[in-house]
């Protein structure tokens, strides 16, 4: 498996995380689509652990998401409540 993330490092151009992510959404749509692989075998007993450095990873950028929603929010309660103090 780090040799699959390494060579899709340095062959597609692809940071670690996004490497990480392809392997995974791959996994994923195998599984899904009822493809048989033994992917313990084949990622030698490290799918969970990038499995679960991807679900990490999704859930900082969730959790990066929500506060930029959250200062957007108070920025536009800030705008109006400063136009209505001009305009009221």
């Amino acid at each position: 498996m780090d040799n699959l993330i390494k060579k899709l490092e340095e062959e597609a151009g692809l940071t670690e995380e996004q490497a990480v992510k392809a392997v995974v959404t791959i996994k994923n749509f195998m599984d899904k689509e009822g493809l048989k692989i033994d992917w313990g075998k084949f990622f030698n007993q490290k799918v969970d652990q990038y499995s679960d450095k991807a679900k990490e990873l999704f859930n900082q950028l969730i959790d990066k998401t929500d506060n930029l929603m959250d200062k957007a929010r108070e920025g536009i309660k800030d705008l109006g409540s400063k136009s209505g103090h001009f305009f009221g």
